[in-house]
């Protein structure tokens, strides 16, 4: 699972040149072609042309019967050239049926918006049937030290959307990551339990969290850490 996760998510952000022509002998449309360049170079050119191509990004980022790569980038390429006059349309994408539209709105506003970013990434994890959606949200919260993002991301690794029949989805382990690269001390009692959690992934990096709370190095082997800890704080029924 975590394998074809990195593979959508880097296919998407990637975003290889767009094969947007049936055959040669079509006139191309210099916006498509513009958009096909890597991202930065691609806002650039087509800022220069107006808000004549900023319509026709948005025509083409909401056109359902258009390839999902080339939406995405549309939308992307749209939203960095408008910043926030684009959120009208960033909150539409929000909304929208289609993921990875959701996935696009939320990255375009951690770009122009970054608080708004962060109150949406909290709903969005608690109510996004998506999970690719909700590690974008994961991500842009784990940027945030601040006690509303945190206990957002703990709650978030009991939510049901992250299990599949009672079994921990990848998403959990993602989390718990987020959360142990910087731990703190109120959240001491919460590593302990996860020390003891169904998911050994979890557990690994409720070791590592309860490592650097007590100043102490990790241990090369993990198992050993993890067996350290889980002495140290056994199970209390």
């Amino acid at each position: 699972m975590k394998f074809i996760i990195s593979v959508a998510l880097v296919w998407l952000v990637s975003l290889p040149t767009l094969s947007a022509i049936p055959n040669r002998k079509q006139s191309i449309d210099p916006l498509l072609k513009k958009l096909s360049a890597p991202h930065k170079i691609a806002v650039s050119e087509i800022y220069k042309m107006g808000p004549t191509a900023y319509k026709k990004l948005y025509k083409m980022s909401f056109d359902d019967s258009q390839p999902m790569k080339m939406r995405w980038k549309a939308f992307m390429v749209m939203t960095s050239i408008g910043g926030k006059k684009s959120l009208p349309e960033i909150d539409r994408a929000l909304e929208n049926k289609a993921w990875f539209m959701r996935s696009a709105g939320l990255l375009a506003l951690e770009n122009v918006d970054q608080g708004q970013a962060r109150k949406r990434a909290r709903q969005v994890l608690q109510q996004d049937p998506a999970m690719l959606v909700r590690v974008n949200a994961v991500d842009i919260l784990a940027k945030d030290p601040s006690k509303s993002s945190r206990s957002a991301l703990w709650k978030g690794l009991d939510d049901e959307l992250n299990f599949h029949r009672k079994r921990s989805l990848w998403i959990r382990e993602h989390i718990a990551k987020s959360l142990a690269e910087d731990p703190t001390k109120r959240e001491l009692l919460s590593w302990k339990r996860m020390l003891h959690s169904e998911d050994h992934q979890l557990q690994i990096h409720a070791s590592k969290a309860l490592s650097q709370l007590a100043g102490k190095k990790d241990i090369e082997d993990p198992k050993k850490q993890l067996a350290y800890w889980k002495k140290k704080f056994p199970l209390q029924r």
